[in-house]
């Protein structure tokens, strides 16, 4: 089996396990250190890929599904060859020693992630466009310093520039919180403290007629 078949393989699996940067980080970590070694050594790679908890709770059952794919007589159930994705990864400061522990959200993380969607809409719709500019470009430069993970970084900067349809973005309770008060921080800067209190107030009325738990995110 060529190296590219091998490495769709190996993303087939763990993309259906793995869904934040840590995906990346162990794609890097296989291409490093195991993807010449063929699928003898797949043991080896999920065991040092052991700080990512999705890999860790089910280490198990990803050998047995990559072991069934390599040995398959075609690549019929293989997703597409993501090398082009793992390229743009390592250009953004991918390490193979060492993979940070993958990120793990409650189920109140995941419920009160349609109540922030809401929220931040309000928000942003609450002000004129100029106002709008200013909050997008505040709320980019502080992303970094909230440690927010790259694909969600680059959703929600994606989001703030089509003000399409709410990406599903991988965020837990506390930085969604700290992304609503960044936007509030942003607003008293620009309109002062007395505005963006009343801006935040209707759009948190607004949001928690749509979804109960949206006062959480305050």
């Amino acid at each position: 089996m060529d190296l590219t078949t091998r490495r769709r393989a190996v993303f087939t699996v763990l993309s259906d396990y793995v869904h934040d940067d840590s995906l990346w980080q162990a794609m890097g970590q296989w291409e490093a250190s195991c993807s010449a070694q063929g699928q003898f050594e797949l043991n080896k790679f999920l065991a040092s890929c052991s700080g990512i908890d999705a890999i860790a709770k089910n280490r198990t059952a990803i050998y047995r599904q990559m072991i069934v794919l390599l040995m398959a007589p075609d690549n019929q159930r293989l997703k597409p060859d993501p090398l082009r994705e793992m390229e743009q990864y390592k250009k953004q400061g991918f390490s193979s020693v060492k993979l940070s522990r993958s990120q793990s959200f409650t189920p109140q993380d995941v419920q009160c992630r349609p109540a922030f969607a809401v929220l931040l809409g309000e928000l942003m719709d609450a002000v004129r466009s100029d106002t709008q500019q200013r909050l997008q470009r505040y709320l980019q430069d502080q992303m970094l310093s909230l440690q927010l993970g790259q694909d969600v970084r680059r959703g929600l900067a994606e989001w703030l520039e089509i003000r399409g349809a709410f990406p599903p973005l991988a965020l837990d309770l506390l930085s969604m919180r700290k992304l609503i008060n960044t936007v509030y921080i942003g607003l008293c800067e620009s309109l002062g403290p007395v505005q963006a209190d009343q801006i935040l107030n209707a759009a948190a009325a607004k949001a928690m007629a749509q979804h109960a738990n949206a006062g959480l995110l305050l």
